[in-house]
């Protein structure tokens, strides 16, 4: 590999151009991550490990292999209904 001119400020890895120096620290280091479904967002932060806790017990290093879960997680799913719904009846909608 050639000279690292970028460096992750986070993790103090190397890369060779900024792009990808950028590509890794929205990877690697994001700490949220959203999921909607049916106009409903729902938040998810890492755990002490650096992981995202799914509602199901399953745990994803990357926010985007927990957004491709989320979108079958039955867990997720009725968790984003029932806030759907207690909103609904909160603004006096239904």
């Amino acid at each position: 590999m050639g000279h690292s001119e970028w460096f992750c400020d986070v993790c103090h890895e190397g890369f060779q151009t900024r792009g990808k120096r950028d590509a890794h620290k929205s990877r690697s280091h994001r700490v949220k991550a959203f999921l909607k479904i049916g106009g409903m967002t729902k938040e998810f932060r890492r755990n002490e490990s650096g992981k995202f806790d799914c509602l199901c017990g399953k745990e994803y290093e990357r926010a985007h292999t927990l957004r491709r879960h989320g979108v079958t997680c039955t867990a997720i799913i009725t968790a984003i209904e029932s806030e759907s719904e207690s909103s609904e009846n909160e603004d006096g909608t239904r």
